[in-house]
């Protein structure tokens, strides 16, 4: 039995319960219930856009011993969501950002990305997932020392052989919209850490991707600028039609969420509920694509 809102695999009927249409329904907390229950035909009718169902990930060491990572994950997320990561280091939250990025591979479970099951695929149609359809921001930033600022953001199609001047009018836009219009020309060691990441958040929506996963982007920034980062990927979810799943240790970070899920021993334990409503709008909102 599945949470119908985060995933959760529950080990039984709970109290928290809606029935709807003769059928009973069961969450792992009030969050979960309220939230179906507020929008009960979206959540039956739309198909997950990341759903995970008893996902194992065991690294095998070199001395022959084996650790255990994520321990039997199960979790979805829908399309339009912004949803954060918790919980304490080594709980699995990383290691399910990779899996769902495709940058690794369960040792066992299902997982469907974009109604995709990412198990049937080639390294070929991985590589074209993670490359037309997700974004990617990472804590280190991963700018390229010798490209200016224009010229990473342009990378995601620059590599796929596509950089002429449509390319470049995009990256434009891009840099124009994170505030960066007038350091396009500069390379990263002439920009600032917020400033870089920046630059790489632009990045990741530069071949326009329904999904954002973003691994701890303000860790290596100051209180400050991790606000203002934080304010401008919650600023470009609410005008792009993308997915954002952030992993954070950062509570402030983590409240400005629709739905914070915490991990503990590599398991989904709890969704933590909503964010003020004034800082995001109801599923289904109209927004402004681009």
């Amino acid at each position: 039995m599945f949470d119908f809102v985060c995933g959760m695999e529950l080990e039984g009927e709970t109290e928290f319960r809606v029935a709807s249409a003769g059928r009973d329904y069961f969450f792992c907390s009030t969050h979960c219930r309220d939230e179906f229950a507020a929008d009960v035909e979206t959540f039956l009718k739309t198909e997950p856009i990341i759903a995970l169902e008893g996902v194992h990930k065991t690294y095998e060491l070199g001395s022959g011993g084996a650790v255990p990572v994520l321990r039997g994950l199960s979790m979805r997320v829908y399309p339009g969501d912004l949803v954060a990561l918790v919980g304490p280091s080594g709980s699995g939250k990383s290691t399910a950002m990779n899996i769902i990025g495709t940058l690794d591979t369960p040792t066992s479970g299902r997982v469907r990305v974009l109604g995709k099951d990412i198990s049937g695929l080639s390294e070929t149609a991985l590589s074209d997932l993670r490359s037309k359809d997700i974004g990617f921001v990472f804590q280190q930033f991963n700018l390229i020392p010798s490209l200016t600022a224009i010229e990473n953001v342009m990378l995601p199609r620059m590599i796929r052989g596509q950089a002429g001047p449509e390319t470049k009018k995009r990256a434009s836009e891009l840099l124009a919209s994170v505030g960066l219009a007038a350091r396009s020309g500069h390379r990263p060691m002439q920009m600032s850490g917020g400033e870089q990441q920046r630059v790489a958040i632009a990045r990741a929506f530069m071949n326009d991707p329904p999904i954002i996963l973003a691994d701890e982007p303000t860790g290596n920034l100051d209180s400050s600028t991790s606000g203002k980062i934080i304010d401008l990927l919650v600023d470009l979810w609410q005008k792009h039609r993308k997915t954002i799943i952030i992993v954070t240790h950062d509570p402030h970070v983590a409240s400005h969420a629709m739905r914070v899920l915490s991990f503990e021993d590599g398991r989904l334990m709890r969704n933590h509920g909503l964010a003020e409503k004034s800082i995001w709008s109801r599923r289904g909102h109209d927004k402004a694509g681009v």
